[in-house]
């Protein structure tokens, strides 16, 4: 076990968890109708312990193949990990804060802390319903005997089974070592010690990788080895038990035997194992069955065990097939050369009859070689129509003479009379570009020594109007001597000047983008069809302190803070689903002392070339200051028009085309007409013409 942190900083770490990580999407797509169940599997381990992960596999496959519409939520609590009260209490509170007066019609507990966590809070809204559990031993399970709404499936092990099985396919064998750090005492080993009185029987309990690594050095060949358990290495973290097996290997020729189907295939033989993957299936069973009140379902059953074993682990220690118990599955076993070409082989005998049936009829009739040489030419013909649709053209070089030869396809594709072209090598040599000719000589060299099944390079030929284009070359040696000397050699060539123009726009076009997004001052952010970032701007990384690649593939709300995550998704949203541009204020609290920043965002969709949308883009403009100083004209503004309406005497501008631009209030006195009657008409009409002309 990995030295838990904290409790203190354990509960820092759940508080964060919760803040930062999105909730879990349920198992059906949003699109499907409201599943009419819906359960809470609480797994005691992390998403990547292969305990869990097998038994969440079998869980979820079961389920799928029920064809029911069952919305399933899962959390991953890493309880092994932190065993603190005040961690567990923590937990609780965070999952009903994450699942407000939610309902559930089971919950499902995989591991004993897990099931422990449920039982301890069963008083909470959150547990109350039916409680199926897995993956407990017989101790845990008995400790909630006879409690009500409460069933599950305990996960044993058959380690009596596991021996015998080993036993069997190796009968010299007479010393067994469980390596357990956690094992206390020898209860469960002392019924093998007691049954099997003619072995040795040992029990490692050392604590250290380093030390148990020292002891394996002197472990003989007649010796089983059976871990239950995994050591801590020397930074005190407990190994992946997968992990230690596999160093077990590799520090004695010793067989490993287990008793969990974990190990096989990671250095273990193999033995009587517990399933766990059907575990989570039989667990799904349960489930489906407690939901239609089953009344007949059993309150405890056992797990399921198998035979299962390792075809290299096997191989390497020369057991053979037949000594394995009846049943037996293998893994990592090559398929059998019938079971893999078996389609090929019916091919070859159907090609070998047809063959054999040729013959015969050739025998009888001479004319048939008449039709063959009928369809042969028929076949050339077929060949030459498909290069000249595929615009590819053909040559044909005997590597002994030199001699070459040029479909009209290459001679029109490098713009020459194909009546013309000189039937030699080097007619083709000669019109390489003298930069590109060494690099090609070299590759065909390679080729004709056996280093490549076949030569391929692009390289730049000349047309006929002198310049250069980009030719792509497939070819192979088709025909050795008798002493293995290439003898010929056939090609196919192909005009990609436009692609590789193509690509070099496209180059181009990318290094502009990321100049774009280099040195933009605005920010500026890319993202796919659900919302999660692809690309963002140096400028972003700038105001958000992120990294690109640490946002990409996220959400919003996986970035930013819960208001501000919330506000840009939906923003977000709308792009996507009305497929048009959006401009919107948004507000973001940005630095340590989170000041809050106004961004003017232009969102936009982007399409791909049948004009479905693939996703959104936006540019952002950080426009804080220009609405603080907007503000503050305003305010500037109504001042000066408070003071300039309350002075007692006619206040007026008047333009360069004397018209009044600006007046007071006064000026409705001075002319006997409203403002809008005087603002902008010339003053000669406003005062009169007498007025005007004194």
């Amino acid at each position: 076990m990995r030295t838990a942190p904290p409790p203190k900083l354990a509960l820092t770490a759940v508080v964060l968890l919760a803040g930062l990580v999105p909730w879990p999407a349920k198992a059906d797509d949003a699109v499907e109708p409201v599943a009419h169940k819906s359960i809470l599997v609480l797994h005691s381990g992390y998403q990547e312990d292969p305990f869990t992960e097998r038994i969440d596999d079998g869980l979820r496959l079961a389920l799928a193949q029920s064809g029911r519409k069952i919305e399933v939520w899962r959390e991953y609590m890493g309880l092994p990990r932190a065993r603190g009260q005040r961690y567990r209490d923590a937990l609780v509170s965070l999952l009903e804060a994450k699942y407000p007066g939610r309902q559930f019609d089971a919950v499902v507990t995989s591991g004993a802390p897990a099931l422990e966590l449920v039982m301890a809070h069963r008083e909470r809204p959150l547990f109350r319903a039916p409680v199926m559990f897995s993956g407990v031993d017989d101790a845990t399970a008995g400790r909630f005997e006879g409690v009500p709404r409460l069933a599950g499936m305990i996960i044993s092990s058959d380690l009596t089974g596991t021996l015998d099985t080993a036993l069997s396919l190796h009968p010299w064998v007479g010393r067994v070592v469980f390596i357990s750090p956690d094992f206390e005492g020898h209860l469960s080993v002392a019924p093998i010690a007691a049954s099997h009185s003619h072995l040795e029987i040992e029990i490692w309990h050392d604590a250290l990788l380093e030390d148990i690594e020292t002891r394996l050095e002197s472990v003989a060949d007649d010796a089983i080895i059976v871990p239950l358990g995994a050591p801590l290495d020397g930074a005190a973290v407990p190994v992946d038990l997968r992990s230690f097996a596999r160093i077990i290997v590799s520090h004695t020729a010793a067989p490993v035997y287990t008793p969990w189907d974990l190990l096989v295939g990671h250095g273990a033989v193999g033995g009587h194992v517990t399933d766990t993957r059907a575990h989570g299936q039989a667990i799904a069973d349960r489930v489906l069955r407690a939901l239609d009140d089953d009344a007949s379902l059993p309150a405890v059953s056992t797990s399921p065990m198998r035979h299962l074993f390792d075809h290299q682990q096997l191989e390497r220690l020369g057991v053979v097939r037949s000594a394995l118990p009846a049943g037996s599955r293998i893994i990592n076993a090559p398929a059998r050369f019938f079971e893999v070409e078996r389609d090929t082989l019916m091919i070859v005998v159907a090609v070998l009859v047809a063959l054999l049936a040729a013959v015969v009829v050739l025998t009888l009739n001479i004319l048939q070689r008449r039709e063959m040489q009928r369809v042969l030419a028929q076949s050339e013909r077929r060949l030459d129509l498909a290069l000249q649709v595929s615009q590819d053209g053909l040559w044909d070089w005997n590597l002994l003479t030199g001699e070459c030869y040029y479909s009209p396809r290459w001679s029109e594709a490098m713009g020459l009379d194909p009546a013309r072209v000189p039937a030699h090598i080097a007619t083709w040599e000669d019109r390489v570009h003298p930069h590109d000719l060494a690099d090609i000589r070299a590759r065909i060299a390679r080729h004709q020594a056996g280093a490549s099944d076949l030569y391929e390079s692009e390289h730049r030929v000349m047309h006929a109007d002198g310049r250069y284009r980009w030719h792509r070359v497939r070819a192979k040696v088709v025909a050795w001597t008798d002493s293995g000397r290439p003898a010929r050699m056939i090609g196919v060539e192909s005009d990609v000047t436009r692609r590789r123009k193509t690509e070099r726009d496209l180059t181009e076009k990318q290094a502009q983008l990321d100049a774009i997004f280099e040195n933009s001052p605005a920010e500026i952010f890319l993202k796919d069809i659900e919302g999660r970032y692809v690309r963002i701007s140096r400028e972003v990384e700038r105001r958000f302190n992120v990294r690109d690649r640490d946002v990409a593939g996220k959400l919003p709300g996986e970035i930013h803070y819960e208001s501000l995550g919330k506000f840009v998704r939906e923003h977000d949203l709308e792009v996507l689903n009305t497929a048009k541009p959006v401009l919107r204020e948004e507000r973001a609290r940005l630095g340590s002392e989170g000041r809050e920043h106004i961004f003017l965002t232009l969102k936009f969709p982007t399409f791909d070339e049948s004009g479905q949308v693939t996703g959104l883009g936006g540019i952002a403009t950080d426009v804080t200051d220009y609405k603080r100083t907007e503000r503050e004209l305003a305010e500037r503004d109504r001042l000066l028009r408070l003071v300039y309406d309350n002075v007692p005497m006619l206040l007026a501008y008047v333009d360069r085309d004397l018209r009044f631009r600006t007046v007071n209030r006064e000026a409705e006195q001075w002319y006997q007409r409203p403002l809008d009657e005087i603002i902008g008409r010339p003053l000669e009409e406003v005062v009169g013409p007498e007025a005007w002309v004194q």
